[in-house]
């Protein structure tokens, strides 16, 4: 297992179900997993080869059971006061729409759905209309509060477009996305177990929190390296009010 260290950040390329059960607790996660898309060809197939030597279809069951997995871990991880923010987005097989709510284990709390307004899509069907936008489901425990009303009004529809920079990476997602949500909480540390080419990284850089990253493809963990060490030469790009100390307690006792 490789570990760099970069600023305040703390990247570790290995798998994350190996990895996670290591780490000290944290006060939130941002992460979006592989979605599975199953077989894939034409121009706009960018998960056509796979990800990190793995196909992107899997057996659904399997998938569904790793992803269960994850989540219940980094349930574990976090403290009561914190929250998970998941990514994910709603598949269609044989006619079927298949929702991400599916991937959460029951004790996990869904508090909401968050849409992430992509701005357009390209999956083309007469079965169905295109699908122009992404779920970020937010998985918190009771405790868990935004700083303020005001951050409250940010709505539950971010209007974040799609990430059109090429970073080497097949389906990165805009920095915007995880610093609505980080810079929204009292978070001080926050972890992305799919770090990929480190966007969550990036947000955490520049707000000024701790970061946690963790990507199996060491292809795409050199460049969230780069990335995150770019972002740390460009300072600090917001001054944000200092975060409340998180309970330092776990919930650690699962059904």
């Amino acid at each position: 297992m490789r570990i760099e260290r970069i600023g305040d950040a703390t990247l570790y390329l290995g798998d994350c179900l190996e990895i996670l059960p290591t780490l000290e607790p944290v006060d939130l996660t941002f992460t979006s997993p592989p979605y599975n898309m199953g077989v894939q060809s034409g121009a706009y197939a960018n998960m056509a080869e796979g990800y990190a030597g793995k196909s992107d279809d899997l057996p659904d069951d399997e998938y569904v059971d790793w992803q269960k997995a994850v989540l219940r871990r980094l349930w574990l991880l976090t403290y009561p006061k914190g929250a998970i923010f998941y990514n994910h987005k709603m598949l269609i097989r044989d006619g079927v729409a298949l929702l991400p709510t599916r991937l959460v284990p029951e004790f996990v709390h869904i508090r909401q759905q968050i849409i992430w307004n992509r701005r357009g899509g390209v999956n083309k069907n007469p079965a169905f209309f295109c699908q122009e936008h992404e779920l970020i489901l937010l998985l918190a425990h009771p405790p868990f509060r935004l700083i303020s009303r005001s951050h409250s009004a940010i709505g539950d529809v971010w209007d974040a477009g799609i990430e059109v920079r090429s970073l080497g990476h097949p389906c990165p997602y805009p920095v915007t996305l995880p610093w609505t949500a980080i810079r929204a909480t009292h978070a001080e540390t926050v972890l992305d177990p799919f770090m990929g080419s480190g966007t969550t990284g990036v947000a955490c850089a520049q707000l000024g929190r701790k970061f946690i990253g963790i990507e199996i493809e060491p292809k795409y963990f050199d460049i969230a390296c780069r990335r995150i060490e770019d972002a740390y030469r460009q300072g600090k790009l917001f001054d944000e009010p200092a975060c409340k100390p998180q309970q330092q307690e776990l919930i650690n006792v699962l059904p």
